[in-house]
């Protein structure tokens, strides 16, 4: 059977509190790349969606190189960007969206939140950070219906939806949250962070991943053990 969706992981060089964080290196390769291996045996092709400023053609040479699918469109309009690139994956029916930040996503847990949507009638469904999740801020993912990104294309245009992709999505259609029942038990770890996005989560999260024996196949939640037991070790 063919996929029914796309993974579309958002990534720029022009971060401003991390300048180029996309390329920091972890365990050896770029924060992207270790990013891409985490995620390459998801059940749907993933594509990388960067900008077309010259700031992101190391990204494209990078790309290149690697063999990875990628699409550069509007640094300033995402939503544009990525009705632009679905364009090229249709008729699909749905969109997984990433950001380059997260590195503890992995496919296990990509193909858990498509399984649960699935089964569901949502539109748009989040995987985030809150204490009713108690996930971290860093575990994160959005899927939606290509048929809500194809509205939200052509009725939003508040600069906050033209950014940011969703916020359309969520306020005008069916939305609701998900988190994987294993974390239910755990304790709440919403107020930490494994996102990388400042100099001082990139120390935190080079900790982490250099004291695992495999960066690449680690699971997210023993990552998020690993997460909790640095930070309530201090």
């Amino acid at each position: 059977m063919s996929p029914r969706g796309v993974v579309f992981l958002q990534v720029r060089m022009s971060s401003s509190r991390l300048p180029g964080k996309a390329l920091k290196t972890i365990c050896g390769r770029p924060s992207i790349s270790l990013l891409i291996e985490r995620l390459k045996h998801s059940q749907h092709p993933l594509c990388c969606l960067t900008s077309n400023d010259p700031s992101d053609d190391i990204l494209e040479d990078l790309f290149m190189e690697q063999g990875i699918s990628y699409f550069r469109g509007s640094l300033t309009n995402v939503l544009e960007r990525f009705h632009q690139a679905f364009l090229k994956f249709h008729p699909q029916e749905w969109i997984i969206r990433l950001t380059a930040d997260n590195l503890f996503m992995d496919y296990d847990l990509i193909n858990a939140l498509v399984s649960h949507f699935e089964s569901s009638s949502a539109d748009y469904t989040a995987l985030l950070s809150s204490s009713e999740t108690k996930l971290p801020y860093g575990i994160s993912a959005e899927i939606f219906r290509s048929s809500a990104l194809e509205l939200a294309y052509k009725k939003s245009h508040a600069p906050e939806d033209i950014e940011n992709v969703t916020p359309w999505i969520r306020k005008h259609l069916k939305a609701s949250i998900w988190a994987p029942e294993i974390f239910s038990s755990q304790p709440d770890m919403s107020d930490l962070r494994c996102t990388l996005d400042t100099p001082e989560d990139y120390v935190r999260l080079t900790k982490i991943f250099e004291n695992v024996s495999n960066p690449i196949q680690v699971s997210w939640f023993d990552l998020c053990q690993a997460l909790f037991r640095l930070e309530t070790s201090r």
